[in-house]
């Protein structure tokens, strides 16, 4: 029986540079580590597999950041649309406050923060931006 979902996960090029990137968006890293190995590389389904990984703490949530070093990976270059694209979605108070503190860092958004304005989501507000690996994210914003 599942009893929740423990983390998410995203596989990315530098994983210092993305943990400066989620610590400055307010994450937390709960630890690092090596990873290699017959079993490392059986359970990933990669063949000599190596790589580092951090898990970070999103509030009440974990999400783990993982670089491969054997082999290294392809660019992402999925769109919002394609099968298997993903992204995280960070719960925020004040959308407008986090946009312009991340627009000031050199965070590229697609647009500024929209309220959302029929369905089930009606009077919330949500903006998505990129990583530095063009991850998708989003900012997340209650109706009041």
């Amino acid at each position: 029986m599942i009893k929740g979902l423990h983390h998410a996960s995203f596989a990315v090029s530098n994983l210092a540079r993305s943990i400066a990137f989620y610590e400055s968006l307010g994450c937390e890293v709960l630890w690092q580590e090596d990873k290699e190995g017959e079993r490392f590389s059986a359970t990933v389904g990669i063949p000599e597999a190596r790589g580092k990984v951090a898990m970070l703490r999103i509030g009440d949530n974990r999400a783990e950041l993982f670089q491969y070093i054997n082999p290294t990976g392809r660019p992402h270059d999925r769109r919002n649309c394609d099968i298997g694209a993903g992204h995280w979605c960070f719960s925020v108070t004040d959308i407008n406050e986090h946009y312009e503190a991340l627009l000031a860092k050199g965070v590229k958004f697609n647009s500024p923060p929209r309220t959302i304005e029929s369905g089930a989501l009606k009077g919330c507000r949500a903006v998505y931006f990129s990583d530095p690996d063009g991850i998708t994210l989003e900012l997340f914003q209650e109706a009041d």
